[in-house]
């Protein structure tokens, strides 16, 4: 059986202030007032007087009552040790008071990002804004880089929007035009009519227009190996306008699987022909741009080399002849490519129309895909600064669009 464990009696509550009370005779109350005594003494011994009684300056003696004040006694001044002269300083003004660096270069692992006009805001990467409207389905897009505004291709005619995104001017194009690529140069604009195979240049100013060249319809090939025909059965449709700088032109023929190299004095000629640009459908060459080392790369649409979209890079010799096509990057399959632009930092910028999607490409993988409700069919694109713009079919009848600002994070 267990037995319930008690204290010993020395323990138990209340025994030692009896023993206490009844040595010195006194109640147990009394007894308690004395150990509460005791504790607090104690207490006091062990940590010393509280600091807010032990530094009270004790009081000093009341003076005795006079009816005149004595006089002060005069001090003496207390002898101070003589020191050695320290040498003469001149004075320094204190310095202005500086409030510290935040989110600057001076806390930051990489260099400060160069500050761009007002236009090209920058923002972070896959940031996507409405910028303009527009009343056709828009093509191709130019900008200027001086002031911002920008060039949209809309089936017959071209319209400049000031950098807001307010549309400024018309350029209409006579001849049945439909209107694909368009770029930007110095007062003049290059423009593509794909089903005419007119490629017309617009002054700015006065709006004048003139064809400078006419891309044929070439036959279709019965020698593989042949320069003068189709390979392809799409019929001509001239997609993109992109300029080395030096005079020459290079126009992607998405229809018969040509890129096209056009010489400042108008001749149009098969420059790149390739397996890689053909297609089953007329989806061959789409979107040109042409990096800082002069290479040219080239978006394909849907690539019967690759099953898909696929974006390669072209060398371009001394000569002005073409190097192999060399793939760079491939889509996902099913997928379909339209604009390209390349940054200044070597990134791939490409637009998926049937996955509604901006691609960054970076060594031929997808680093960010930016997608958008304003994305709706995406198509043409150009830098403006360190940002993007990107035409934008949104449907309708009659099919309307809009011209969107992403932001890159890269320049061309």
């Amino acid at each position: 059986m267990s037995v319930p464990f008690e204290l010993p009696a020395a323990l138990r509550p209340g025994a030692g202030v009896r023993r206490l009370a009844s040595r010195l005779g006194i109640t147990e109350g009394q007894a308690y007032t004395v150990a509460i005594g005791l504790v607090l003494g104690l207490g006091t011994a062990a940590i010393g007087i509280p600091p807010t009684l032990r530094d009270r300056p004790a009081p000093e003696a009341a003076a005795p009552a006079s009816a005149t004040p004595a006089p002060e006694a005069p001090t003496a001044p207390a002898a101070v040790p003589t020191v050695p002269a320290a040498p003469s300083v001149a004075p320094v003004a204190a310095a202005p008071f500086a409030p510290p660096l935040v989110g600057s270069y001076a806390d930051s692992t990489s260099a400060p990002v160069e500050a761009g006009p007002s236009f090209a805001d920058g923002g972070a990467l896959g940031d996507v804004a409405a910028l303009a409207t527009t009343s056709g389905p828009p093509a191709g897009v130019a900008v200027d880089p001086a002031t911002g505004a920008f060039y949209v291709a809309q089936l017959d005619r071209v319209v400049r929007y000031a950098p807001s995104g307010a549309a400024e001017r018309s350029y209409p194009i006579p001849g049945g035009a439909r209107l694909t690529g368009v770029d930007l140069e110095g007062d003049h604009l290059v423009v593509l009519d794909s089903p005419n195979g007119r490629v017309l240049e617009v002054d700015v100013t006065s709006g004048a227009v003139r064809t400078v060249a006419t891309v044929p319809e070439l036959e279709q090939c019965t020698n593989p190996t042949a320069t003068d025909c189709e390979l392809a059965r799409g019929g001509r449709a001239i997609e993109d306008v992109v300029s080395d700088g030096a005079g020459t032109r290079y126009l992607s023929d998405a229809g018969q699987g040509i890129v096209w190299r056009l010489t400042a004095d108008g001749r149009a000629t098969p420059w790149l022909r390739a397996p890689e640009l053909l297609s089953t459908d007329g989806h061959g060459p789409s979107g040109l741009a042409i990096d800082p080392t002069g290479q040219l790369y080239v978006a394909v649409s849907r690539s019967v080399v690759a099953l898909t979209g696929a974006v390669y890079r072209v060398a371009i010799g001394a000569d002005g002849s073409p190097g192999r096509p060399e793939e760079v990057f491939r889509s996902q399959p099913n997928t379909s490519l339209a604009g390209l632009a390349v940054g200044s930092s070597g990134r791939l910028y490409v637009t998926s129309p049937s996955d509604r999607t901006l691609l960054v490409v970076e060594g031929g993988t997808v680093v960010r895909s930016i997608t958008s409700p304003l994305l709706a069919g995406p198509y043409g694109l150009a830098f403006r600064g360190r940002s993007l713009l990107v035409t934008n079919i949104t449907g309708g009848n009659p099919v309307r669009g809009s011209v969107v600002r992403a932001s890159a994070e890269d320049a061309a």
